[in-house]
């Protein structure tokens, strides 16, 4: 049965208060090992291929930008990104790199992770006093 959106973002805060994971994860347990980046990219050298073959029209539509678009493999770990390069420097300060885990297990809610459980596109708003943003994800079945 799937469920609306609201409840899946639920269910979701539910699975990771009942396995322990708070908002204080480490950056480091994001990240899987350097030899599963190296398989993960292996696997995928066919879509990132793909990925790199639309770079150019990604890159006009992120120029001066706060916009990025990120390949993600079925297990939730960014395997490249896209993005102008201010915004990357951002992003890249703030954790988002290679080989960064987006699985719920590793970093909590997010529209990564209910994107690919769900096998649809899925939407975040976040609002806070400093920013307001969202994510959109949208799952593409490559295998």
């Amino acid at each position: 049965m799937r469920l609306q959106p609201v409840e899946e973002i639920l269910t979701s805060w539910r699975r990771c208060i009942n396995s322990g994971l708070t908002n204080s994860v480490s950056a480091e347990s994001t990240y899987i090992s350097k030899d599963a980046l190296q398989t993960a990219l292996s696997e995928s050298k066919q879509v990132i291929s793909l990925f790199d073959g639309i770079g150019i029209e990604l890159e006009n539509l992120t120029v001066n930008k706060n916009l990025a678009f990120l390949l993600i493999n079925p297990e939730g770990v960014l395997l490249k990104k896209k993005c102008c390069k201010e915004l990357n420097k951002k992003i890249e300060k703030i954790g988002i790199k290679i080989g960064m885990s987006f699985a719920e297990r590793s970093i909590g809610t997010n529209a990564i992770a209910l994107s690919i459980r769900i096998k649809n596109r899925f939407t975040l708003h976040h609002c806070t006093i400093i920013v307001t943003y969202s994510e959109n994800s949208i799952f593409i079945q490559y295998r």
